[in-house]
């Protein structure tokens, strides 16, 4: 409540709006990706968010805001969206869809024939003894 910046994504891009002085910034301007979904911890301390990548996939990230240090926190690449930090702000939920993934296609495949994707509900833990950690294996909810 007492921050002074807003975090938004807008055409695939995170964005940070400083209320006082007015200044827009574009967040990642040289990452080849799209950034989606951003959640801000309820400390004011971390930037949750989403990535998409053609060849790559995307997973879930966390952007400390102090430091700028950029955490990717999901070991699996998929399709994730929606990260929300649990109340204590140890956990991450979001909906997953590894489909692809777990059938080893490197791509997003669309159509309105496609009948094979599941869409999961998941959690990972972000904090474990005040460190976050990178690279987690997630657990379905």
């Amino acid at each position: 409540k007492d921050l002074d910046t807003i975090y938004f994504g807008a055409f695939g891009k995170l964005y940070s709006y400083a209320k006082e002085t007015k200044v827009l910034t574009e967040i990642y301007p040289d990452e080849d990706r799209f950034e989606v979904s951003p959640s801000l911890s309820l400390d004011g301390k971390y930037l949750a968010y989403t990535t998409w990548n053609d060849t790559k996939m995307g997973h879930v990230y966390a952007r400390e805001l102090s430091s700028g240090k950029e955490y990717q926190l999901t070991q699996t690449p998929g399709r994730y969206i929606n990260p929300a930090w649990s109340p204590d702000g140890t956990e991450i939920v979001f909906v997953a869809d590894e489909t692809e993934t777990k059938l080893g296609i490197p791509r997003q495949s669309g159509g309105m024939n496609t009948y094979n994707h599941h869409l999961d509900i998941h959690k990972l833990q972000v904090f474990k003894n005040k460190n976050i950690q990178e690279h987690n294996q997630t657990d379905t909810i």
